[in-house]
């Protein structure tokens, strides 16, 4: 639904940026601490694909705010579910293969 209003190249960097969704849901969900060098990291990567994305948006005709908050809210629920079923496991102590 997100390719009707962004390019390809737009959905693939802004679906480059789950790390930031999940370690951001990983903070809320499971208060799980990173380091230093992770933040920076992800800081990094996020402000390096806002460049891309801003540079996008310019020069795209195919690009609108819909498609984005569409790809934020696709990694939104992505983050969800991975921190919440690695919580679930853990509180259970139930397996890969177990959960599966």
């Amino acid at each position: 639904l997100a390719m009707q209003y962004v390019n390809y190249p737009t959905k693939v960097l802004v679906k480059s940026s789950k790390v930031a969704f999940t370690m951001l849901l990983g903070l809320v969900i499971s208060n799980k601490r990173y380091k230093c060098r992770d933040y920076v990291s992800v800081s990094l990567l996020v402000f390096g694909l806002g460049i891309f994305l801003h540079a996008d948006s310019r020069a795209s005709v195919v690009f609108h705010s819909v498609g984005i908050l569409l790809l934020v809210g696709s990694l939104l629920c992505d983050g969800i579910l991975g921190n919440a079923s690695e919580k679930l496991m853990r509180q259970y102590q139930v397996g890969q293969d177990e959960y599966l």
